[in-house]
């Protein structure tokens, strides 16, 4: 019969010397499948530096697959601890591999035939005292890993980059004396935290090391992930980590644990504090650092979605473009919601309409006339809507002394209580109705005043020679929305014509509760003092 051999090493830390080697490993194996005329199949599947606890990140699957598919007639190992250190995955994956036809052995224990009963209990204890020692391991690791970090050291004995590992200095006697800086790459480890401090981004410090020869502790090249994991050990910083707790996926420095270490800081504080502070900083949005002038302030009419940015080649590589596109036309994979009339427009024809609007508002064409009218009507109501406070606590203070005058009077009391009620029912009416009217007052024309000429005339001046981010942000004290409607069927796909809706004008496309809610409201020019008294 045929079978593989699967060798599983567990290198954890600085234990390796003590555990058995895959070569050990694998000599047992093949002279056991030898002494029972088994063939061995190609070379072993091997796991190394692979806990026993975790099937997912190991080849069982696989080799059980090649079980399946008659490459093998079963599977070799050591110990069954091999196999797995976890009860229950380890004996769903014994399942698996009987259902595919194939069979396990153990080249040191005496496993009875899994199929029968007595051969099954045998094959469980033996998987249950490998998770028991699993367990045992691991609460001996983790004492002695809280005593490393009581010292001021790593929970395990690797070297760190920037450092220099002293081997022959004993642990427990001179702990500072275990890791020194390393002349040569401390100073790139502290040049890393203070560029990304001020604002570099982690890709950039990679590139810089690579560039520069400098290697990892394993001599090799630096990825985006090994750097970071690097920067938020605080190793650097003087600091020991305790992942304890944290997910493995979310390592930032503000979701774990830290202790004093006992090595040399290669950072001040002040450094180490301000990483950590952008480490848990969120990543701004695409329109604080926007590639265009316009990017966040264009939407589709048809739909009301906000287009995104996108190059385009079809006109030929001499001719690539860049534009505003809808992403919910037919071709899109990511939305169910279709756009009935998507839209899409040239970045430069979008930049010359949006330009083209500001010059006409500088010459103070357009509608502006009637905006400040209604910037005035809009002042007026808002001041209706103090008076109307006054008037407001007017009446609370009535109402209280409505109470004090029903105390003291002399009568028959039911008469009273009744009048009462009545005279506080009536107060009471009058002060919600006049607060609804202030709320109203104020939702309505609470919107920003119109903008001055002059700034218009200011945006026109440096729209040529403006920076991108700058731009972009200006136009937000102007401009509420930018819609792109299609310009007709019988015109190119990328012509549009554009809407801008100003940061004084009602957006046609957009509904407030306080717009529905306020249908047929009286406006606020048209109240009076009498409707105040009211």
């Amino acid at each position: 019969m045929r079978v593989l051999l699967y060798i599983r090493v567990s290198k954890i830390g600085d234990r390796h010397d003590t555990l058995i080697s895959d070569d050990v490993q694998e000599d047992v194996c093949r002279k056991w499948a030898s002494r029972e005329g088994l063939v061995v199949v190609g070379e072993p599947v091997t796991d190394l530096d692979k806990t026993g606890r975790e099937m997912t990140k190991r080849q069982i699957s696989h080799s059980i697959e090649r079980v399946r598919r008659g490459e093998a007639d079963g599977i070799v190992v050591w110990k069954v601890s091999r196999w797995g250190r976890n009860l229950i995955d380890s004996m769903l994956n014994v399942n698996e591999l009987q259902e595919a036809g194939g069979f396990i052995a153990s080249a040191t224990e005496n496993l009875d035939d899994v199929e029968t009963p007595m051969g099954r209990f045998s094959l469980t204890q033996m998987l249950a005292i490998a998770q028991l020692q699993s367990d045992q391991i691991g609460e001996t690791w983790e004492n002695i890993h809280d005593y490393r970090r009581q010292r001021g050291l790593p929970h395990n004995g690797g070297p760190r980059f920037g450092y220099i590992k002293n081997g022959d200095v004993g642990r427990d006697d001179h702990p500072s004396l275990v890791y020194t800086i390393d002349p040569h790459t401390g100073p790139w480890l502290r040049r890393c935290y203070e560029n990304f401090v001020a604002g570099k981004g982690v890709s950039k410090l990679v590139l810089d090391l690579n560039e520069n020869g400098i290697t990892t502790t394993r001599g090799g090249r630096f990825t985006y992930r090994t750097l970071l994991k690097i920067l938020d050990s605080g190793f650097g910083a003087g600091l020991v980590i305790d992942r304890r707790g944290a997910n493995p996926n979310t390592d930032k420095p503000s979701l774990v644990n830290y202790y004093p270490g006992a090595q040399e800081p290669v950072i001040d504080t002040e450094t180490w504090d301000a990483y950590v502070e952008r480490r848990a900083r969120k990543a701004p949005p695409r329109e604080v650092s926007a590639p265009t002038k316009l990017s966040g302030h264009l939407y589709c009419a048809s739909c009301q979605r906000k287009l995104r940015v996108y190059w385009s080649t079809k006109s030929g590589r001499n001719s690539r473009h860049r534009g505003y596109e809808c992403g919910r036309d037919k071709y899109s994979n990511q939305t169910t919601i279709l756009c009935p009339s998507p839209v899409a427009i040239r970045q430069s024809m979008a930049e010359a309409s949006v330009l083209e609007w500001l010059e006409r508002n500088a010459r103070g064409e357009d509608d502006f006339a009637a905006a400040l009218e209604r910037q005035h009507q809009r002042e007026q109501a808002l001041a209706d809507a103090e008076a109307i406070d006054s008037e407001v606590v007017r009446l609370k203070s009535r109402r209280k002394r409505l109470l004090d005058v029903f105390l003291d009077a002399d009568g028959d009391a039911e008469d009273l209580k009744a009048e009462f009620r009545d005279k506080r029912d009536e107060i009471t009416a009058q002060i919600e109705g006049l607060t609804a009217r202030a709320q109203f007052l104020r939702s309505e024309n609470s919107v920003a005043k119109v903008p001055s000429i002059e700034a218009f005339e200011g945006l026109v001046a440096i729209w040529p020679d403006a920076d991108v981010n700058m731009m972009n942000e200006a136009l937000r004290s102007v401009v509420k929305r930018i819609y792109v409607h299609r310009a007709g069927e019988q015109k190119a796909g990328l012509v549009g014509r554009l809407e801008v809706i100003g940061l004084w004008a009602d957006d046609p496309y957009q509904t407030s509760e306080s717009q529905v809610g306020a249908m047929g409201a009286p406006s606020s020019a048209s109240i009076s003092d009498a409707d105040r008294r009211s």
